[in-house]
């Protein structure tokens, strides 16, 4: 019997160059020519017509200026390149890319301008030191893809950041509740009671209202009818408040409150006997609230009985929501 031998099997991996797989990048243009030109703080460094360069390496310069068509292209190798000018002009064609839209740059770039304020020249339009693009002139920096955040210095209500106020007017029988946050304006409780039907919510109002901190301001408007079980618990809540009238609301009478939390006297509220769908009128509220950083809004309420139907509307405007986001 013959002998049998055995060949091992070789696989071999190709790896594409580094060039295919990153087709498009700007530091792949065959056309460019490679160029490490050092440190020389004296350098006034021209890149003009027909001199298209891929920089590969750190560079100082005293001024760097590019235009004609000229072109400075980062080479995207895995080396940190730092680059110091005093100024950095892109004008008239010239052209300074790291990484494109398609293509972003994933190594580290530092762009440096340095000098004191009495060095050099003004430029009429930049100044001293400036990374500049004049007419014609192009800039592309695309960096590696990052996960955005946002610092919060409040916290975020379930239906998002508020959007420069608050305004609600379609809302439900009984007792519509806003708390608004007094440094900063955005409404930190939102709910609706119905005190018609449910003495349930009026327990619910009555819990709610008495947890609210002190310096708070409490914003509430009657929609349709809100008397028939609002019970004395959360009418004693709302009397603590600085109410006058709660004792006595009735049926289907516009009512409208506003008070800041812990300070009775600050109150407003309006009250309309009811005389019909049509002709009873609106109760309104409204008044303004300057925060510690200077920044005023307005808080405004209403309840109403009017041509056959009930509403109400509270809103908060002006500068708020400033300083959710840090």
């Amino acid at each position: 019997m013959a002998g049998l031998v055995l060949l091992p099997t070789v696989l071999l991996l190709l790896t594409p160059p580094a060039t295919s797989q990153r087709t498009g990048c700007p530091d792949v243009d065959p056309s460019l020519v490679r160029s490490n030109p050092g440190h020389d703080p004296s350098a006034r460094e021209i890149i003009g017509q027909g001199q298209v360069y891929l920089l590969e390496s750190s560079a100082t310069f005293y001024s760097l200026e590019i235009k004609d068509g000229g072109k400075l292209v980062f080479a995207d190798e895995g080396n940190n390149i730092d680059l110091r000018a005093r100024s950095i002009l892109i004008q008239d064609g010239g052209e300074f890319h790291i990484g494109n839209e398609t293509c972003p740059y994933l190594s580290d770039v530092t762009i440096s301008l340095y000098g004191k304020s009495d060095e050099r020249e003004n430029h009429p339009l930049f100044g001293k030191k400036y990374l500049g693009v004049n007419k014609d002139g192009v800039l592309e920096i695309h960096g590696k893809p990052k996960v955005s955040w946002t610092q919060l210095t409040a916290t975020v209500m379930a239906e998002g950041l508020p959007k420069g106020g608050h305004h609600s007017g379609v809302g439900h029988r009984g007792i519509n509740l806003r708390v608004v946050d007094e440094l900063t304006g955005e409404v930190v409780e939102n709910d609706w009671y119905d005190t018609y039907i449910n003495p349930e919510d009026s327990k619910r109002l009555a819990k709610v209202l008495n947890a609210v901190a002190e310096g708070r301001i409490v914003v509430m408007a009657v929609r349709d009818e809100g008397s028939k079980s609002l019970g004395a618990a959360a009418r004693k809540a709302i009397r603590s408040l600085g109410s006058k009238v709660i004792d006595i609301l009735s049926y289907r009478e516009p009512w409208v409150f506003l008070c800041v939390k812990g300070n009775a006297s600050s109150a407003m509220e309006k009250r309309l006997l009811y005389k019909g769908q049509h002709k009873t009128g609106t109760a309104t509220v409204s008044r303004m609230f300057t925060t510690p950083y200077d920044v005023s809004f307005k808080v405004e309420a209403s309840s109403s009985w009017s041509k056959g139907r009930s509403d109400f509307h509270i809103s908060v405007t002006g500068k708020v929501a400033d300083y959710v986001i840090n």
